[in-house]
């Protein structure tokens, strides 16, 4: 990831631990993280039962006395997101750094419009894929902790528009959940419960927070008081404050 961030986004960005930036008024702090450590990741698939048979780390691991998987399958995936450039990008570094560690890895690059089509067509809304790579935005200051909730599962129920695609289910997530979304910024459940959110899924790892958009725009020379706001849905959302001229000159 942090690869990722460094080549493509020119290491504007920091790493994510959870799944709102760093930058978050809500953050959380002592969050779980995980360094990258390639031989701390071998060393789990080994104990796994997934073993690098034939000492080649350019194959993919074999399973050897996995439960439910038959005997010497390759540990192969697909890593399905959409073709666009920067997709394409991150995904080919994250492939890499996957079949380094002796995971297979298919990457699949799809239109758009396929990606994220209805389910259960779809391969992300209809969760039909091993690996997908996809874009989290929201419009709200608030942390979207019910893209991660039980209801938050797509499925015929909720017409196929939830966005909880790993399928991650935990009581205590969702009430936390609940519990936030239910209170008023001044009351101590408020942060109590969106900070919990954060803790429980840095933990769980439902989905790998991967990276934060960088924000971009220009201004005139002689513009002031305009200020990039990472929680704003707006560059606009201090606009009372815009000014520009000789009152903004030093």
């Amino acid at each position: 990831r942090k690869k990722v961030v460094d080549t493509v986004l020119y290491g504007l960005v920091p790493v994510m631990d959870t799944y709102i930036s760093a930058d978050h008024p809500l953050i959380a702090t002592s969050l779980a993280t995980y360094p990258y450590i390639p031989s701390e990741g071998a060393r789990i698939l080994e104990s796994l039962g997934w073993r690098d048979h034939d000492q080649n780390p350019a194959t993919p691991r074999v399973a050897i006395g996995v439960d439910r998987v038959p005997p010497y399958t390759e540990l192969t995936v697909t890593y399905l997101t959409t073709s666009a450039a920067q997709r394409r990008q991150v995904s080919e570094i994250l492939a890499q750094s996957l079949r380094g560690c002796g995971i297979g890895v298919n990457v699949i690059n799809t239109p758009f419009s396929e990606f994220y089509a209805e389910g259960p067509i779809g391969p992300l809304f209809g969760r039909t894929f091993d690996l997908a790579e996809y874009a989290m935005s929201t419009i709200t200051v608030l942390p979207p902790c019910g893209r991660f909730t039980t209801a938050g599962i797509p499925n015929a129920t909720n017409r196929w528009i939830g966005t909880n695609y790993s399928g991650y289910k935990n009581p205590v997530f969702d009430t936390a959940c609940a519990n936030a979304s239910q209170s008023l910024p001044s009351e101590a459940s408020y942060l109590e419960n969106y900070r919990l959110t954060q803790t429980i899924f840095s933990q769980d790892i439902p989905a790998i927070p991967l990276y934060s958009r960088i924000e971009t725009a220009a201004t005139r020379f002689d513009f002031c008081n305009f200020i990039l706001e990472p929680t704003a849905s707006s560059d606009l959302f201090a606009i009372e404050l815009f000014d520009y001229g000789e009152s903004c000159l030093p």
